[in-house]
Order: structure tokens, then sequence, then C-alpha cells
């Protein structure tokens, strides 16, 4: 009996062993799934943190570009508020009476000097009259000059004083490094006393190295054709030569727009005469029309018929050459080359012209169709938000550019209100201003209204477009 009952201990001892065995398969099973759980979810943590930050960097990346914006909105309010500044002072400035400034000689120059270099200076009639008038007046304070011209993106020597003409033959500047091409490159003069050799110009077989040296470009808008170069044994008179030379540019620009002014319509008429075709003209008028027979009642005494006399041929003028325009390809004219390159002009060579024969009248072309102007191009279609952005730009640079005329033309903005001219009085600088209103602003602004013509009348005329004159286009409209 007592067996018995142990034998029921020891199988339900092995019955509680085995259900351990389960449970604690069960359990380690559970742990490794939740172990996988657990993994699953910190690469899913790892990878929404990596998320959270990309969205971090973004949002950062938004709020910089908005804080960029806020800025550039703000300094563009503040452009337009300082302009509208600037337009309201040029109004009280022109309402004000001018305050006389007392005048008085230029410290360090002599007005006399000054004088008689603007009167020099002005009294030449051609580019290349100008520049030796130039040369001789800056020969005066310096032991040597050069005018560098330019040529094919180097300098070479065109005309000197103190220099022989065999030590500049073989010199041309086209280093970088050379002062005269730094002198083009950053459009600012050079000055240098007691300069080592390596930072002085070029000169070849110039001779020895002097005391001081100046190099100075004679700027036309953002080119630089041609470099004054002068040296001494002593300083040198920069004030001066930095003065003659801005006048110099001055009275070029000057010239320059005279010649083209005579190259207009309607400077046509004056000189069409000296380009006409000199092959015609005296075969016209040597023609002598032929002998009519008369019926004489006496043979024998009967006089000849005179013969008409041939007209002289007429003298005509050498041919106006163009203007030398000076643009970014200036170079040295051939007019303009130093006499020792210039070949000797051989004699005219006066040829009788025969006695044309009776030639019968040409016979007149068939006219010719006028020519079609092409249709305009078709204006791009923009947003409305485009079209006020165009038109605030070039509102705005209209306004510039007229109260820089109405700044540098005080005198005659109010002589020309006076007598009701304005556009005659400021015809060349109002001409230019507009140049460049057509070439900055967007075609759909230009073929729709004339900001500049609405600035001229507003800031010249003062609301009163009678006074810009008779002669004044009014609005222009692209086609």
């Amino acid at each position: 009996m007592a067996a018995t009952g142990e034998e029921r201990v020891v199988s339900e001892l092995k019955a509680c062993r085995e259900s351990l065995g389960q449970i604690r398969n069960e359990l380690s099973t559970s742990l490794g799934q939740f172990q996988l759980q657990v993994t699953g979810l910190r690469e899913s943590l790892n990878e929404a943190q990596q998320n959270y930050r990309g969205l971090q960097n973004q949002l950062d990346q938004l709020q910089q570009s908005s804080t960029d914006l806020e800025i550039q909105v703000q300094a563009a309010r503040n452009l337009d508020g300082r302009l509208e500044q600037v337009d309201g002072t040029l109004q009280r400035v022109e309402l004000e009476p001018l305050p006389t400034v007392p005048t008085g000689p230029i410290e360090g120059l002599d007005p006399v000097l000054l004088r008689h270099t603007l009167r020099t200076l002005s009294a030449a009639n051609s580019q290349e009259e100008i520049l030796d008038a130039f040369l001789e007046l800056a020969g005066s304070k310096v032991d040597r000059a050069i005018l560098f011209a330019s040529k094919n993106g180097s300098y070479i020597p065109w005309r000197s004083r103190g220099f022989s003409t065999e030590a500049l033959d073989s010199v041309v500047v086209d280093d970088p490094s050379d002062p005269i091409m730094v002198v083009a490159r950053n459009k600012q003069l050079v000055y240098r006393e007691q300069a080592p050799a390596e930072a002085r110009p070029s000169l070849g077989e110039a001779g020895d190295l002097p005391h001081a040296f100046v190099a100075i470009p004679l700027v036309f808008d953002e080119f630089v054709p041609v470099i004054f170069y002068a040296d001494s044994g002593a300083s040198l008179e920069v004030d001066y030569l930095e003065i003659l030379s801005y006048l110099a540019v001055l009275i070029l620009k000057n010239n320059a727009l005279q010649q083209l002014a005579t190259q207009q319509p309607g400077a046509e008429a004056v000189t069409e005469p000296s380009v006409a075709q000199p092959a015609e003209q005296p075969v016209e008028q040597a023609a002598a029309p032929p002998p009519v027979a008369v019926p004489a009642e006496e043979p024998g005494i009967a006089p000849e018929p005179p013969q008409p006399e041939p007209e002289p041929e007429p003298e005509l003028e050498p041919p106006v050459p163009p203007p030398v325009a000076i643009t970014e390809d200036w170079e040295i004219p051939p007019s303009m080359q130093e006499e020792r390159t210039a070949a000797p002009t051989p004699p005219p060579v006066v040829v009788q012209a025969p006695i044309a024969e009776p030639v019968a009248e040409p016979v007149a072309p068939p006219p010719v169709p006028p020519r079609v102007e092409p249709p305009a191009e078709p204006i791009p279609a923009i947003s409305s938000e485009e079209q006020e952005k165009y038109n605030n730009e070039a509102r705005r640079f209209a306004r510039l550019l007229v109260s820089e005329i109405k700044l540098y033309n005080e005198d005659e903005v109010f002589n020309g209100r006076q007598n009701g001219d304005l556009y005659m009085r400021l015809k060349r600088d109002i001409d230019r201003s507009r140049e460049m209103y057509e070439k900055r602003v967007h075609a759909a602004v230009a073929r729709t209204v004339d900001h500049f013509h609405e600035e001229l009348v507003r800031i010249l005329a003062r609301e009163d477009a009678t006074l810009m004159g008779s002669g004044y286009p009014g609005p222009i409209l692209r086609k």
C-alpha cells in the first residue's frame, strides 16, 4: 500500500516536471518573439528619429529662406523709399534758389594754366588734333610722354615726346602684369616713384629708368582705347595730368557727337555734293550739242558756226571722311599714323578728259517697289504679376534717368521751362537716356506705355507737356 502511494507521488512529480519543461519552452519561445518585436520597434524608432531630423532640417531651411526673403523685401522697400525721398528732395531743391558758392582757384593748380589748357583742347577740330594738343600740354610738365593706343588686345606707342622713334618701334605691351595693362584693366591711374625695374612698363630700348612715372587711362564708357604714360627725373604733377586727361576725354566725346550729328538726315543735303559720282558729272558738262547746219545765201563767205567752248570741269571737294567713332574695337586710324610710318603721297596726276560723244538719254529704271516692313514680333504672354513688376522696374529706371538729367543740367532745365524748349536744350542727354531706357525696358511694357515720357513731363516739365517744346516727339511705343 505504501509502495503504491510512493509511485503515485513519483508519477505526479514526473508530470509536474514535464509541465514545467513545457512552460519553460513556451516562455523561451515567447521571450524570443518579444525580443524580435523589441528589435523591430527599435529600428522603427531609429527610422522615425531620422525622418524627424530630416523634417527639422527642412523646416530650418524654410525658416532661413523666409528670413532672407523678408530681408530682400525690406531692402526693396527701403530702396523704393529712398528713391521717393531723392525725388522729393530734388523737387524741393528745384524750388529753392541755388546758394552762391564762392569761387576761387583750385588749391595747388594755377587757374591761368587750367584756362589755357581748356582753350587749347577746345580749339582742336578733330580727334587727332585733340590728342596732339593733349600730348603737347602734357609734354610741358614731364620729361617724356607716350600715348599708347589699343590694338588687338595689346597697347602700342602711337605718339610720343622725348623718346627716339627707333627706341619705340618694337614696343608692344601685352603682359598682364605690366602697369599699362593693369591700368587698362582697372581703369585707374598708376603713379610710382623710385619703383624697381619689374614694376615699370616695358619700354624696350627707351633708355634708363626715370625717377617717377604715371599711367592714366582715357576711359570711354567701359573701355580704354588710349593710355597716357609720362615719366620724369623728378616728381610729377599728377593732379594736373589727371585733370588734363579728364578734359581730353570730355572734349573727344563731344567732338565725336558733333561729327555724328553732321551725318544725321538733316545734314545729308549739305554733304551730298562731296560724295557725288565724279565720273558722270564732267561727261554731262563736257558734252556739246552737235552743230546744226544753217543754209547760207552765199556759201563762199558763210561763216563757220561757232563751236561752244567746253565748260571747265568743276573741282570736286574730297569726300568727307566719316567720324572716328570711339568704340570698343577702336584702333589707330590710318590718317592718325606717325609720319615715319606713312608712305609719301605721290603728286596728283591731272588727266585731260576727252570730249565725250553725244549720248542718248538713259532710260529710267523701273520704279523699285517700297520695302515692306516685317511684321512686329508678337508680345509674349506674361502674367499680371510680371506685368506689374516690369512696369515698376521701368518706371523706377526712367525716374532715375530723368532725375540724373535734371541734376546735371539745372540751368538748362530752368531756362527751358521759361522758354518752353526743354527738349531742344537737353536733346543730347534726353536722346541718350531714352536709348538706355529702350535697351533695358521689357518689350511688354515698351509696347503699351512710355514711362520715360511720363517722367520727363513730371520731373522736367512739372506736368506741363507743352514746356517740352515743338520738337519733342512725345510718347514713343515700340512696334
